[in-house]
């Protein structure tokens, strides 16, 4: 059964960080989660997202609230490209968001497009959601049977926190596959424009359904570097993600065969992780980045 909470996505907040303040000022009136785009899909105000996200996403975070964020999927970059850019606008934060939603609304992006882009950001450890709505469905096929197994996070103005998807669907979404429906668009809150949302927390809490106990991790690297092999199941997350990690020099995704380029290795993994020599040392390694002990220092935003 899925915990409902409220939430607000953020964009360009004026062109500064929120500061922590603001953050914890809406955490007292209810507000738990802070989506933060990271991605427009172009160019146009790439510098903008660049000053705030990384910024955004720590102080949330230091004032104890749920975070994450979103990119564009579109029809002119690949998704290498597009999740690159996010990561350089969150910084080491990146490292730090569970959830990666997949926003689907640029127009002349395919399901193909959009879908390469959701399972990239699964690729890197994150959960993925796409974000839309039903006025997107004139131009793309909500029911395509490609899409079967994703979340959504559904858009639908009303200026009611309910979950009007539930009862007016428009696409192959079940119940099961709602996280979120954005209910109301620019608001200002306390000088700050963002959209505000409700959303299943569990979706958002670290160490969820995508993400691998470090129990799943030690199993994953002992069948590793104890035999060889490594699973072709797509949900065998914990494999996956040993196999991304310890050998950055010959990253090849275990289902799809292709190889991964080291530039979309999550930091602080691809500067820690190397071929090492025994399976006790490839633990050590993974435990103390997961521990947030690992080699990249995180600082307070400037």
């Amino acid at each position: 059964m899925a915990n409902w909470i409220m939430g607000v996505d953020m964009s360009f907040t004026g062109g500064r960080a929120v500061p922590v303040s603001w953050f914890r000022s809406r955490i007292a009136e209810g507000v738990q989660v802070f989506l933060q785009c990271a991605w427009t899909g172009g160019y146009a105000g790439v510098s903008g997202i660049r000053a705030v996200a990384r910024g955004n996403l720590f102080n949330a975070r230091e004032a104890g609230g749920l975070i994450g964020a979103y990119y564009n999927a579109n029809p002119w970059f690949t998704p290498e490209t597009s999740l690159g850019e996010a990561q350089t606008a969150l910084g080491d934060m990146f490292d730090h968001i569970p959830v990666l939603e997949t926003d689907w609304e640029i127009q002349g992006t395919t399901v193909e497009q959009a879908l390469a882009h959701y399972r990239l950001a699964e690729s890197v450890g994150k959960r993925s959601a796409f974000y839309s709505a039903r006025w997107f469905g004139a131009y793309v096929d909500f029911y395509d049977l490609r899409l079967a197994g994703t979340k959504y996070h559904s858009a639908k103005y009303d200026f009611d926190p309910d979950l009007d998807y539930l009862d007016e669907p428009y696409g192959i979404w079940g119940r099961g596959d709602l996280i979120g429906e954005q209910y109301q668009g620019s608001t200002q809150l306390e000088g700050v424009d963002v959209d505000l949302d409700v959303f299943d927390q569990d979706f958002f809490t670290e160490g969820g359904d995508n993400m691998p106990t470090i129990e799943e991790i030690e199993q994953a690297v002992r069948r590793q570097l104890g035999t060889g092999e490594f699973s072709s199941d797509p949900d065998d997350t914990a494999l996956r993600f040993v196999r991304r990690h310890t050998d950055p020099d010959n990253a090849v995704d275990p289902v799809t065969g292709q190889s991964i380029p080291s530039s979309l290795l999550r930091p602080p993994t691809k500067t820690i992780f190397r071929r090492l020599d025994t399976i006790e040392e490839t633990l050590a390694e993974i435990k103390q980045a997961l521990s947030g002990d690992g080699s990249h220092t995180h600082g307070a935003p400037e």
